[in-house]
């Protein structure tokens, strides 16, 4: 599997084309602590070679610096189907909507995508 490219956005959509707003988030203004309702989509393109084709699981999570889950994980179940006939690999948009995440503390924050 390969990554073509990964972003947070205020918004995004990949239904038809893929459709983003605010992207390349990369810091959050927070002037008040807890924050409450802190939202946003993580979008990325895989690219999947033929023995990677079949049903996949994405797993994806907010997590603070020591690790610990900030919302629970949003799981999902896709079938990566075998590239077209030509091509080497197959590409694959993921584009999920974190839930309305409460931050406590100031610091470092990560989105992570795990395909299993």
């Amino acid at each position: 599997m390969k990554v073509d490219f990964a972003f947070l956005a205020d918004y995004a959509d990949s239904s038809g084309k893929l459709a983003a707003m605010g992207i390349g988030i990369d810091t959050v203004q927070i002037a008040k602590l807890p924050a409450k309702n802190v939202s946003m989509y993580a979008v990325c393109r895989l690219r999947f070679s033929e023995v990677e084709t079949g049903p996949t699981e994405l797993e994806l999570r907010l997590v603070n610096n020591n690790d610990e889950a900030i919302v629970a994980p949003i799981k999902t179940n896709v079938r990566i189907e075998r590239p077209l006939p030509g091509y080497l690999d197959r590409p694959f948009t993921v584009c999920l909507g974190l839930p309305d995440a409460q931050i406590n503390d100031y610091g470092w924050y990560a989105v992570t995508l795990l395909v299993k």
